[in-house]
Order: structure tokens, then sequence, then C-alpha cells
């Protein structure tokens, strides 16, 4: 899990460029455990994330752009079959949440915290 987070801190600090570099030691790292599916999967969305999303030292990048320098790291930062199936939902996914207002989001994603956690966003820290 520490490695997640680490990974996880420094993309967002990464700018593009030290993106392929940075995934590809995470992979290294990776080969030689069984990285856990859900840390594989969270790398991908945080990946999607930091690249088709504003930040303070980039605008964010086109869906179809994005999912391209996805593509390049198949195999070698994304494994390969969670990769093939988040390209799939992707596109869905970016539409459906790029066209909401922030304040159904939020009611939506408390409603699934309480769900899974039988908590509310407010008593969770982050």
């Amino acid at each position: 899990m520490r490695r997640l987070i680490e990974f996880s801190n420094d993309l967002l600090d990464a700018n593009l460029d030290e993106l392929s570099l940075l995934g590809s030691a995470i992979a290294k790292r990776d080969s030689d455990t069984d990285a856990h599916i859900v840390a594989r999967i969270f790398i991908i969305a945080d990946v999607f994330d930091a690249l088709t999303s504003i930040r303070p030292y980039k605008e964010a990048i086109q869906l179809e752009k994005s999912l391209k320098i996805m593509e390049k790291g198949r195999g070698s930062h994304f494994d390969p079959k969670l990769l093939d199936a988040f390209l799939i939902i992707a596109p869905g996914l970016y539409t459906n949440i790029n066209n909401r207002e922030i304040k159904d989001l939020r009611r939506e994603l408390d409603a699934l915290v309480h769900t899974c956690f039988s908590s509310s966003m407010e008593t969770l820290q982050y």
C-alpha cells in the first residue's frame, strides 16, 4: 500500500515527460511480485486522471490523446488485460463525469461511500 501511495504522490507531481519513466519504474518494481489487482486498476485510473485533468503545471489532455499515451504503456506500465477493459469503458465514463456538476458528483460519491463503508464523506478525512 505504501508503494501505491508513493506512486500516486509522485504521479501528481510528475510532468508528462516523467510519466513514462515513473510508470516503467513501477512496472519494474512489481515484476518480481504479483501486484494486487486493486493496485493495478488504481494505477490505470490514476494515470488517466492525471492526463485528462487540469493541473497547476499543465492543461488537461484530450481524451483521445490520453488513451493513445496509455496504450503505449500496455505491458510495460499497465496490465494489458486491465488496460484493454479500461479502454472500452473510458470514453463513456469520461463523457459522463465531465458533463456533470461537481455537487452532483459529490452527492453520488457520498452515496457510494455510505453504501460501501456505512459512513459518509464528511466522516472520512481525505
